[in-house]
């Protein structure tokens, strides 16, 4: 297929938008064979009669309301059988139908439309419905969002939806959540081809009860570029409260004869000087097994990680596995609930001179960037 579609294609492009059977959370199933038999006779066409092919056969479904039924979103073949979808599957049959004949494409990101891959421009045009209707880039009024993301005071464009920021589209008060392409340039993350209208960024922030604080940022998109300065990070000083960052009030680890991987003991002196990580995980748990993959991408400050298992070899297995580096101990979860008194596991806490500055419990998917945003606070 590779050798007779799209072969002059770059390979991301064919493997995302023409070899991939998925085109969004439809019902997974194999449509192949059912759409391809319907356009066959146009694969070796030229593009504009391959691209009326495609309008065709959505033109001849007939319009189920999106909300009109319970279920998940049908297949393309399902589709083509019943000859009705809302729209989101119609437009997923235009997508079907011009990626079986060897057209890259895609659904919008904005899930109003299809877009295609034109050979004769080598540029994404869209589709919409209804009737077939296809909109020209120079028919829609659009806009482009230039964002400056200041986290913690510091600039970053290291920043990926839903861990670092949301986007949502206003209407009637009601926010819409979306996700344009972005890009990056300089010191700003760009997203383009943005309907004008009133928008908002949204960031936030979890304390170590898991409460979270957020910061709205609503702006308006206008025809040509809009700029919008969106922060992130630690609330205001003022709005922390004592304890926000430490689950419960830490006095210190309890005098037990436990040895590391190399038969050294725990010390006083190990853990009451300097900044210091310390995690405690069951190698076990998926719990743990995820929080320490993000702890492993925390590269500044000494570790000392806590397994519970009474082997040696499975402890520093897990540590290897997750990419973990650092002093490891290991011993039964009880042995260890004596070092520390902790509720559940994962039990990561941050310790600067022997104080925790945080002390987290639990699954932590952000528990790298609460960890490096403390050490450069």
């Amino acid at each position: 297929m590779r050798e007779r579609y799209s072969s002059d294609s770059l390979d991301s492009i064919f493997w995302n938008y023409v070899a991939n059977p998925r085109i969004l959370w439809e019902d997974f199933g194999f449509w192949y064979t059912e759409v391809f038999r319907r356009v066959k006779k146009y694969v070796d066409k030229d593009f504009e009669k391959k691209l009326e092919a495609a309008k065709k056969i959505v033109s001849r479904l007939d319009t189920l309301t999106d909300k009109s039924y319970f279920g998940g979103m049908m297949n393309p073949a399902q589709v083509l059988r019943a000859r009705t979808g809302g729209k989101l599957e119609r437009l997923g049959v235009f997508v079907a139908a011009m990626r079986v004949m060897g057209i890259p494409a895609r659904l919008g990101w904005d899930y109003r439309s299809a877009e295609y891959l034109s050979p004769l421009t080598n540029e994404w045009e869209r589709f919409e419905l209804p009737g077939g209707k296809e909109v020209k880039p120079a028919e829609r009024t659009t806009g482009v969002i230039l964002a400056k993301f200041v986290l913690n005071g510091q600039t970053t464009t290291d920043v990926d939806y839903y861990d670092d920021f949301s986007l949502n589209k206003i209407s009637d008060g009601v926010f819409d959540d979306i996700t344009p392409p972005k890009e990056v340039a300089d010191s700003f993350v760009i997203f383009r081809d943005v309907p004008v209208g009133e928008y908002a960024f949204m960031t936030g922030w979890r304390n170590g009860y898991g409460a979270p604080f957020v910061r709205i940022k609503p702006f308006e998109v206008s025809e040509g570029t809009t700029y919008v300065e969106v922060e992130g990070g630690f609330p205001p000083p003022e709005m922390v409260s004592a304890g926000d960052l430490v689950v419960r009030k830490f006095t210190g680890f309890g005098e037990v004869k436990i040895k590391d991987v190399r038969g050294r003991r725990l010390k006083k002196s190990d853990w009451q000087k300097d900044t210091l990580i310390v995690a405690f995980f069951d190698p076990k748990h998926e719990s743990s097994i995820s929080t320490a993959k993000v702890l492993a991408k925390v590269e500044d400050g000494p570790k000392i990680i806590f397994v519970a298992t009474k082997s040696r070899a499975q402890a520093k297995k897990f540590c290897r596995q997750n990419g973990l580096d650092g002093r490891i101990f290991y011993a039964d979860e009880e042995t260890l609930k004596k070092v520390l008194k902790f509720r559940q596991l994962p039990s990561i806490l941050l310790l600067s001179d022997g104080e925790a500055i945080m002390w987290t419990e639990g699954l932590n998917l952000a528990v790298d960037k609460l960890i490096e945003q403390l050490l450069t606070r």
